[in-house]
């Protein structure tokens, strides 16, 4: 996960590895927190909302952080007892950034599911300018996908960008979505 400053418009970019000075947050520690470089700091660790891990911990729960072919992974479902029917007892992920000195920033990210999503699987990336306290819609999903996304940022560049991946539908055990 990082961001991107060049001579060019910044990037908010989630994939390892960019050329660009980002900062970026490639998941190898395994938990919400740490960076994997660059020169905009994160605002805060990752913090979840779910429902079935009671605490935020990347270990258990319908959000987690899980190694998947090689690679740590933001994984969004609903593993347990709790079926995510109603908007709170859904599963989300959201990181804060200062990108109030940016503009044009570009949100870049791998999406994958687990091959089994149908037409009733929606979830949704959503941007905060106001450190969450409202979100907007960047993009919404249905059914699996695998892609790499970009997604523009523009107008949301604040001293508090709240990032946020959430399912928007009621998953069944097994179903799953993963950020990269």
């Amino acid at each position: 996960v990082g961001i991107a400053i060049t001579t060019q418009p910044p990037r908010l970019d989630l994939r390892a590895g960019d050329p660009d000075a980002t900062v970026s947050d490639d998941l190898a520690s395994g938990g919400y927190s740490g960076s994997s470089g660059g020169v905009i700091p994160w605002a805060g660790d990752w913090m979840e909302s779910d429902p079935e891990g009671g605490v935020q911990d990347a270990t258990q729960g319908d959000v987690q952080i899980t190694n998947v072919a090689g690679s740590n992974r933001i994984v969004l479902g609903d593993q347990g007892s709790d079926t995510g029917g109603t908007a709170s007892a859904r599963a989300a992920i959201w990181r804060s950034v200062d990108l109030s000195q940016h503009i044009n920033a570009i949100l870049s990210f791998d999406l994958s599911s687990s091959g089994n999503l149908e037409n009733q699987d929606l979830y949704v990336v959503e941007v905060s300018r106001d450190g969450g306290a409202t979100f907007a819609v960047l993009r919404s999903y249905q059914n699996d996908v695998t892609s790499a996304e970009s997604l523009s940022l523009s107008g949301y560049e604040s001293a508090s960008t709240v990032i946020r991946f959430r399912l928007n539908s009621n998953f069944a055990a097994g179903e799953l979505v993963y950020i990269d």
